[in-house]
């Protein structure tokens, strides 16, 4: 096992990623340590994650009363992990965890194996080697499908970004370290992300964002200016429609 393996594997065998308290929690089943680094890097710009490289591990984290478990948001388990078959674990995490989403990443491509996953109640199943834009687009629509129904929104998901508004910052695998948002840029681009497709003209924008406030046509398209160079390198794309306002795609 190389230095980097080591890393991945030491101590109680679990990597918790600097950033935890900031940024939502994806729990990763996977006992190869290039495995695990691969998983933990296409998410890494976007969502912290804890790797555990053996289901015995994670079962004693299950029954732990500790503080990250507030911040999960979703599982990404493997079929074959060195102690057991990763379906095994699945009822003991839809127990405690009913509502969270569980994805299952394996090398095993049988409809037998698919069709298994999802009768026990999985949210997706990715088969390895995975499209690491793809997977975290896939990630992504997952979570917020679960997580935007009837909760106070602390972040928004759209393709591969995520819009944080604790951290006036979007996250992406685009940008290293994500793109920092002014409040208004922030408010702006959530409105955005909540209607991907809707054309917005600056008067529904002002009376949506800044309703009793005085703010100028310039002003909204300066906002919108500066998000576009802000998100040029990322998926997303703000249009102009002539005569009509703006959209995001």
């Amino acid at each position: 096992m190389d230095g980097g393996a080591k890393g991945m594997a030491q101590g109680n065998e679990t990597h918790t990623r600097r950033l935890m308290n900031q940024k939502p929690l994806i729990v990763v089943l996977e006992d190869d340590p290039d495995e695990a680094r691969i998983t933990v890097g296409a998410l890494e710009q976007t969502y912290a994650c804890k790797v555990f490289d053996a289901i015995s591990k994670f079962k004693v984290f299950l029954i732990e009363d500790c503080s990250e478990k507030a911040h999960i948001k979703a599982f990404v388990v493997d079929l074959n992990m060195s102690d057991g078959d990763g379906f095994s674990i699945i009822p003991e995490i839809k127990k405690q965890f009913p509502n969270h989403p569980v994805v299952i990443l394996s090398s095993r491509t049988t409809t037998s194996d698919k069709v298994a996953g999802f009768v026990m109640g999985v949210d997706d199943y990715i088969t390895k080697p995975f499209d690491a834009v793809e997977f975290v687009y896939r990630m992504n629509a997952r979570i917020n499908k679960a997580f935007t129904r009837g909760e106070k929104d602390t972040s928004l998901h759209y393709k591969s970004i995520r819009l944080d508004f604790q951290e006036l910052r979007i996250f992406t695998p685009y940008v290293k370290n994500g793109i920092e948002l002014s409040a208004n840029e922030t408010k702006l681009m959530a409105l955005l992300l909540r209607n991907p497709g809707k054309c917005f003209s600056r008067t529904e924008i002002l009376e949506k964002l800044w309703q009793g406030v005085y703010v100028s046509d310039r002003t909204i398209d300066s906002h919108i200016s500066h998000l576009r160079k802000k998100i040029k390198e990322t998926d997303v794309t703000i249009y102009s429609v002539y005569g009509a306002g703006y959209k995001l795609v």
